[in-house]
């Protein structure tokens, strides 16, 4: 049986050249787990 991946979402002020945030997404992204899988919210403006 197939196991379904997890999901997690990640929310901050990323792309908006915010060098802190930008980073710390770039972390996180990294460091995920197998079978983990990232949804990420970003200004659109």
């Amino acid at each position: 049986m197939e196991q379904s991946a997890q999901r997690l979402l990640l929310c901050g002020y990323y792309g908006e050249h915010n060098l802190g945030d930008d980073a710390l997404l770039e972390v996180l992204l990294a460091q995920l787990p197998t079978g983990y899988q990232a949804t990420v919210t970003a200004h659109d403006g």
